[in-house]
This record gives structure tokens, C-alpha cells and sequence, in this order.
């Protein structure tokens, strides 16, 4: 019975718009009409709500059409009242709109937790949207990008054993930092300092656990191009002066080889309790690399590529032969 009863409701829902299309498209009343679209959207709301009322609430998924259109409703308010553009406030209703199913389900049923991230983040919006015009652009988007990132960090620490939410905590926050870091440093400097505020998340991880041996890679690997990006912008004199770009291309190139060489390395000495006996392998080529850039430039390095692979491809015949 609940089931022909919401049919019914949507049989109206669509009578109505089709007479909507009707009158716009005679003429009769212009869509840009906030009276018309609250006209529109308040009948709209009213039905979506039937439509979870008479469908059960474990059917809450019709709570956003009903929320939504409620929000656009406010919206449509705002705009008589007001009689005019109140600007990115008007959008605080919406969000407000979308926020609440999901805080709506996780009160009907506890173990859908992680509504509480979505609804959190567009309620978080809201409150952004409401002081947008107090605000630097760059502040506004540090601000929600860190606010993000938050309820990733919470669900860590509520349950230890879920450490895959570091990950988006720390890429999250990161990211968020950039369009404020932006406004303070220029050129190689932000370069370095993302690409270190990258790698330290990985490092932190990897002295968290011996078992996150892993974390080691990426850790070694983006701080080393952040000390070769932050090198790139330095002076220097003898033969790497900055006016030299070759040279000082070698410098850097150098470095970042040396620094993932180390990467390995250090692996390498833990090999008797964690395996990575492996790794002596990538330490010992990229070192070379290192050694090789500085006394040939990138040509060298280039050069060089195929001989290692046909030094390769020859170890693998002769251990296999």
C-alpha cells in the first residue's frame, strides 16, 4: 500500500512540472522568478518528505530530494525578503540542505559512522559560505581543506587499527596548506616545502612501526627532491654558480640521486628484520647515477641506461641459464 501511495505522490510531482513547463514556456512567468520557484520547490519538498514518510525512515535516501528542495525554498525566501542578491550566503541553505540526511542517518542508525564525514564537511561548508566575504580566497580554502582533513584524523584515533585514514588526513591537510603557503613563499621555496610536507607524513609513518618499512620509499624519495628544489634556488660558487644552469642541473640531479640511494641503503641495513635485502640493488645503481651526473652531465646518465639494461638482461641469462 505505502508503495502505490508514493506512485501517486510522484504521479502529481510530474503533473506539476509538466504544467511548469507549460506556463514557462508560454510565457507566462519568467523561471528567473523567486516566487515561482517557490511556488516550485516548496510543493516539491513537501512531496519528497511524503515520500519518506509513507516509503519508512530506513528509506532515508528520499530525505535529500526533500532536504534540497526545502533548502532551495529558503532560498527562493531569502530572495523576497531580501529583494535583492544576498551573495554567497544564499548558498548556506544548500549545504545546510545536503548536511542533514546524512547527520539524519547516523542518528537513526549509529553504525553508519561515516555519514558523519560528509555531513560534517558540508556543514563546515555552510559556515564558510556564511563569512566568504570576510575572508582572503586563500584563508577560505586552507580553512575548509584543514577542516576536511579533521575527521580522518578522528577516525584514527577512535580506532587505532584503521591507519589507512592517515592517509587522507595527511594528503588532505597538506593540499590544504598549499594556497596559504602560496601567499608566503615563491618559486623553488613552495616547491620544496610541499614536496617536505609530503615526505614527512611517510617518515612519521615509518618510525610509527618497523612493519611500515614501505613508508621509507616514498619518505626518502620526496624529501630528496625537496632538498634538491630548495638547492635549485641557492647560490652557489665554483663551478655550480647558479648562473650555470647545466652545472647546477648536475648539482640537483646529484642530489636527488644520492638521497633515494640512501633510501635504499638504509633499508638494505634492516634487511635482517624486515626483507629487504633487495634493496642494495636500487642503492648501489642509483648511486652510480649520482657519481655519473656529476661527471657527465645528463647525456651521461642517458647514455648510460642501456648498458645497464644489457648488463641486466646478461644477469638474468647467466642465473637462469
Amino acid at each position: 500500500m505505502n508503495e502505490k501511495n508514493v506512485g501517486i505522490f510522484w504521479g502529481i510531482v510530474l503533473i506539476v512540472l509538466g504544467a511548469v513547463y507549460l506556463v514557462t514556456g508560454a510565457g507566462w512567468i519568467t523561471i528567473e522568478d523567486p516566487k515561482l520557484g517557490l511556488a516550485i520547490f516548496a510543493p516539491l519538498a513537501a512531496l519528497f518528505f511524503t515520500s519518506y514518510y509513507l516509503s519508512g525512515p530506513q528509506r532515508w535516501g528520499w530525505l535529500f530530494p526533500a532536504c534540497i528542495f526545502t533548502a532551495l525554498s529558503v532560498m527562493m525566501l531569502m530572495l523576497i525578503v531580501g529583494g535583492e542578491d544576498p551573495g554567497p550566503v544564499i548558498a548556506v541553505p544548500l549545504m545546510l540542505g545536503i548536511a542533514a540526511p546524512f547527520f539524519i542517518a547516523y542518528i537513526q542508525d549509529r553504525t553508519r559512522w561515516w555519514a558523519l564525514i560528509p555531513g560534517y564537511i558540508m556543514l563546515v561548508l555552510a559556515v564558510l559560505m556564511a563569512f566568504v566575504d570576510q575572508m582572503p580566497g586563500e584563508w577560505f580554502a586552507t580553512v575548509f581543506m584543514l577542516a576536511v582533513a579533521v575527521p580522518f584524523l578522528v577516525v584514527f584515533l577512535l580506532d587505532r587499527s584503521r591507519k589507512w585514514a592517515l592517509i587522507p588526513f595527511a594528503a588532505i591537510a597538506i593540499t590544504g596548506l598549499i594556497p596559504l603557503l602560496s601567499t608566503q613563499f615563491e618559486g623553488q621555496n613552495l616547491a620544496g616545502l610541499i614536496n617536505l610536507m609530503i615526505g614527512v607524513p611517510f617518515l612519521i609513518v615509518y618510525f610509527w612501526s618497523p612493519r611500515n618499512w614501505w613508508a621509507l620509499i616514498p619518505a626518502g624519495f620526496f624529501i630528496s627532491v625537496a632538498v634538491g628544489v630548495v638547492i635549485s634556488g641557492g647560490k652557489f660558487a665554483g663551478n655550480f654558480a647558479v648562473n650555470e644552469i647545466e652545472s647546477m642541473g648536475r648539482l640537483v640531479a646529484a642530489v636527488m640521486f644520492t638521497g633515494w640511494a640512501l633510501t635504499f641503503f638504509l633499508l638494505w641495513l634492516r634487511r635482517k628484520s624486515v626483507p629487504t635485502a633487495w634493496a642494495i640493488y636500487p642503492a648501489a645503481a642509483l648511486i652510480f647515477f649520482a657519481v655519473v651526473t656529476v661527471i657527465g652531465g645528463s647525456q651521461a646518465v642517458n647514455n648510460t641506461w642501456p648498458v645497464i639494461l644489457i648488463a641486466a638482461g646478461g644477469l638474468m641469462v647467466y642465473n637462469n641459464w
